[in-house]
């Protein structure tokens, strides 16, 4: 585990483990959580900081796909 990143809404947790996607998104699920899904432009320059900070170069984040109409 490199670190834990608190806001007001959730924690970041970032591991530094090997991972495929289905791996990482099951460690997630084992952990009590699911992979990060940034909604705002906050949120993701928040998770783009951390990640650079930490020196990683390729990370899993959650997607969630909208309608058009949403």
């Amino acid at each position: 585990i490199l670190g834990l990143k608190e806001t007001e809404e959730s924690y970041y947790l970032l591991v530094k483990e090997s991972k495929r996607f289905t791996e990482a998104a099951m460690n997630c699920k084992w952990r009590g959580g699911t992979l990060a899904m940034p909604k705002t432009s906050n949120t993701n320059q928040l998770m783009a900081d951390y990640v650079t900070q930490a020196g990683l170069t390729r990370v899993y984040i959650g997607l969630q796909a909208q309608s058009k109409d949403t």
